[in-house]
């Protein structure tokens, strides 16, 4: 889905992969998983590594997707 575009946003991941899963793979706690997917800035180069080998994901589009993620919510917060 990342790879055809479908999963525009980091946060979007969760919608298909559970939370659980990723958390257990980062060896972190669910407090710290659900606040890093709403503070994608949080994510260290090496958990986005991680997420994206256990996606089998290029690293760099899931890199991408996190960046539109931090634009967009920059966006949203300008318009208020």
């Amino acid at each position: 889905m990342i790879e055809s575009g479908y999963i525009k946003e980091f946060v979007q991941i969760f919608d298909h992969i559970p939370k659980t899963v990723i958390k257990d793979e980062l060896g972190t706690n669910n407090d710290r998983i659900t606040r890093l997917i709403s503070n994608v800035r949080e994510f260290s180069l090496g958990e986005i590594l991680t997420i994206s080998q256990l996606l089998e994901t290029d690293f760099r589009k899931i890199i991408a997707i996190a960046c539109t993620q931090i634009l967009n919510e920059e966006l949203r917060r300008s318009k208020y």
